[in-house]
């Protein structure tokens, strides 16, 4: 249970960061990490 809120926690702040740079570039790269992201969930 505490494993699954960290990391649903570090989901949500990784991603949040990804957005707020997109927005700061002005271009749309939320996207690009959460492969990356998912990526090192698994491994």
């Amino acid at each position: 249970m505490l494993f699954r809120v960290v990391v649903v926690a570090v989901l949500v702040v990784m991603i949040g960061m990804a957005y707020g740079t997109a927005i700061a570039d002005g271009r749309d790269q939320a996207m690009v990490p959460q492969p990356r992201i998912t990526c090192d969930l698994l491994s």
